[in-house]
């Protein structure tokens, strides 16, 4: 039970780490931040996937790829004031 309160800790500091940055940049009020969780314990048998662009508009956003648990969207080309 330790480890996982220090693993919340390290997440709470990291996320804080993020936002501080995102405030010291003047994007705090231009970036939307979206935080999932997956307790990691599914088989993914379901085949229960959300995919972001059901939420947003695929032709006002850029796919910046994706590292596993982390992935990119970023205002397409001249679209930065319609998302």
């Amino acid at each position: 039970m330790l480890q996982m309160f220090d693993e919340v800790k390290h997440v709470d500091r990291t996320l804080q780490t993020f936002m501080n940055q995102l405030a010291k940049n003047g994007l705090e009020n231009k970036t939307n931040v979206i935080i999932v969780g997956d307790h990691g314990m599914s088989s993914g048998r379901d085949k229960v996937w959300v995919s972001l662009f059901d939420y947003a508009p695929k032709d006002k956003l850029t796919y910046l790829g994706n590292s596993g648990a982390y992935a990119g969207l970023q205002p397409a080309k001249g679209k930065l004031n319609e998302v």
